[in-house]
């Protein structure tokens, strides 16, 4: 595995490189969100939809998100205007989770890893009867469905980003576009 996410790394690394010769003056590149505390993944390897993450999950995660920073820290050295910048995703999901060594603390969501929609959100059968079934308050739930988070799961996020990577983003200087 650590193979596969070195050559990943390395080839995004690459790409971008070629992204800001091709004249783009901010690129933002998002980390990895904490993949073992996604309930898709987390029922798989649980069996059930636990206030838990699966670390050995998270930390192929982690792993991947350090060699894209160490990717991107040499990227950085060989531009001019170090455009590059990571919205860490990972730290995002963890704070908007209230998720802290593994343990979930008191927030906003009733439950963290329990989606919101269960089933085949949004399909009915041939006789029109729903394959899903909807929480009773969306607005409690971190995830809508097995992997995708909330409009408030999302909005937590955004919070967390606006005090850690946005305003990286939106300070960096670059140099004039070629197009």
């Amino acid at each position: 595995m650590d193979g596969f996410v070195e050559t990943l790394t390395k080839r995004l690394s690459l790409n971008l490189k070629r992204i800001h010769e091709m004249g783009v003056p901010k690129v933002a590149v998002t980390a990895m969100e904490p993949l073992g505390c996604i309930p898709g993944v987390a029922f798989l390897t649980t069996g059930n939809y636990s206030n838990t993450c699966d670390e050995r999950i998270n930390n192929i995660t982690r792993f991947h998100n350090q060699l894209l920073k160490q990717n991107i820290e040499e990227l950085k050295d060989q531009t001019d205007g170090s455009p590059f910048v990571i919205l860490d995703l990972y730290a995002a999901f963890m704070s908007a989770l209230n998720i802290q060594y593994n343990r979930p603390v008191n927030g906003s969501f009733a439950h963290k890893m329990q989606p919101c929609c269960l089933g085949k959100c949004g399909e009915v059968d041939e006789s029109g009867k729903k394959e899903y079934r909807v929480c009773d308050n969306p607005k409690m739930a971190f995830f809508w469905d097995m992997f995708h988070p909330s409009q408030q799961g999302w909005m937590a996020v955004y919070s967390a980003l606006q005090e850690t990577s946005l305003p990286n983003l939106l300070s960096l200087s670059a140099p004039p576009s070629k197009y």
